[in-house]
């Protein structure tokens, strides 16, 4: 997946699922739903929104989170222990998530206070307080004192309004900056093992803020008017001469 600038640059776009980490394999006979996860790293986040990493937890200039040296990371990683993404100002010893990185810092502060440490140099020197911030206790002030931002798991959390702003700064950017997102699909075909490649591009008209994909895949003989194939998903129903089917006239149906 990648990110076209208005001037034909292209930015690659991590994925989530599939796992790009892991190929990023699909099976290509039923239809798929691609994610990107959008974080400070992201190259579709507006340029309004960056700075803050791990859901607006910290800054990302902060010298708390590390370099990431030109490469395209995801948060994600360092969340789930496979990178470390923060480390300590004061010893270098690097974490992987905030609340870890707190941890420590308390610990040594606890462990230095014990041990008469002075406080130039040393851990005592830290304010845990004002390098990391609760957002979703204050977010307006967090913004006015950090230069950061409501998250947008607190948008959806706190309601319609929050969530409104997310996607009214999207739409902003993704039209003034004349984004289109592209996605590359590639397949090996089974009978002459040929190559098979799809490309389908989204604009800003081709976005659905809030909406989700619609169910395509259908069992048996039902149709798309009556939905009574999902009483058979629901109920588990099985007859070993009935086999699924995609719907391809709701491939693109969004929901909301």
């Amino acid at each position: 997946m990648f990110l076209q600038h208005h001037n034909l640059k292209f930015d690659p776009m991590r994925i989530t699922n599939p796992d790009d980490e892991l190929g990023a394999f699909m099976f290509a006979s039923v239809p798929h739903s691609v994610s990107h996860h959008i974080d400070a790293y992201s190259p579709i986040l507006p340029p309004s929104r960056r700075g803050a990493y791990e859901d607006g937890k910290i800054h990302i200039h902060s010298g708390f989170v590390c370099d990431s040296a030109g490469l395209n990371l995801r948060e994600m990683d360092s969340l789930v222990g496979n990178r470390a993404g923060l480390q300590c100002t004061v010893c270098g010893e690097t974490y992987t998530t905030t609340q870890n990185l707190v941890r420590h810092i308390r610990s040594c502060q606890f462990d230095e206070e014990r041990d008469n440490y002075p406080i130039k140099g040393s851990h005592r020197e830290l304010d845990v307080a004002s390098i990391i911030s609760d957002v979703s206790k204050d977010p307006m002030s967090h913004q006015q004192r950090n230069g950061t931002f409501p998250s947008m798991n607190e948008a959806a959390t706190n309601g319609n309004a929050n969530s409104e702003q997310w996607y009214d700064d999207f739409r902003e950017y993704l039209t003034t900056s004349n984004i289109e997102i592209l996605c590359v699909f590639e397949a090996i075909e089974p009978l002459f093992s040929g190559t098979f490649q799809s490309i389908q591009s989204y604009t800003i008209e081709d976005i659905s803020f809030g909406g989700d994909f619609a169910p395509c895949m259908l069992y048996g003989e039902e149709n798309t008017k009556t939905r009574g194939w999902w009483r058979n998903l629901v109920f588990n129903h099985k007859n070993d001469n009935i086999a699924a089917r995609v719907d391809l006239d709701r491939f693109h149906e969004i929901i909301h």
